[in-house]
């Protein structure tokens, strides 16, 4: 989107042609200091997995560094994050990931999971999301809401009912994202890094 420089007239055509939605995120970008970085989101293929591998072990590290070992960190990454794990996850039809690209770079991703691929619940009407990751760097750009507006569009898509996910109840950030988002606590679970044990919220959004 190019704003129009030239005329009141033009200023005002051009906010009457992108609607109401558009303009609030225009001025959602410009309060948390969004930029004009094209910004492109799609769905993962297996050709992707080198690219994907590394951005869900960096995100990761960025997330929880600090808060477990360095071997827990490690050895989880050259497990469950390692390229033989990533291009199985990729090659699961119940799971589907979505990357965000911003000027042709990874920048951040969603994973999405029907029942069978789901870690806990199961249920035919409900889409896990397993993991929702942006590099640090784009924090405060919107481009997490772009990724939770791809995975909730899908939900709607495959009829789903609700959309849940799992966080750790000391991750104040991602706490107050999912609850901006409409999700609200409905159990919990732990997830076990190495010899770490975290607390996990089960947050459930509605989809209307």
């Amino acid at each position: 989107l190019r704003y129009p420089s030239s005329s009141p007239a033009a200023r005002l055509s051009f906010f009457g042609s992108i609607g109401f939605s558009t303009i609030c995120n225009i001025i959602i970008d410009f309060i948390s200091g969004g930029t004009d970085l094209e910004t492109v989101l799609r769905a993962c293929t297996e050709q992707d997995t080198e690219m994907l591998r590394e951005l869900a072990a960096q995100t990761f590290c960025e997330t929880f560094a600090g808060d477990c070992s360095e071997t827990d960190m490690r050895n989880y990454i050259q497990t469950a994050l390692s390229s033989e794990s990533v291009r199985a996850q990729l090659q699961n039809p119940a799971s589907l990931f979505i990357c965000a690209l911003c000027d042709g770079a990874a920048a951040g991703y969603v994973k999405l999971n029907e029942a069978p691929a789901q870690g806990d619940i199961h249920d035919p009407a409900s889409l896990e999301i397993e993991r929702i990751y942006v590099y640090s760097r784009y924090h405060g750009t919107g481009l997490g809401g772009r990724l939770m507006d791809a995975a909730l569009d899908e939900a709607r898509r495959g009829g789903k009912k609700y959309v849940w996910l799992g966080v750790w109840d000391k991750n104040a950030k991602a706490l107050a994202f999912y609850r901006k988002h409409g999700f609200y606590e409905h159990g919990e679970h732990d997830f076990l890094l190495g010899e770490t044990v975290f607390r996990d919220l089960i947050m459930r959004r509605d989809i209307s």
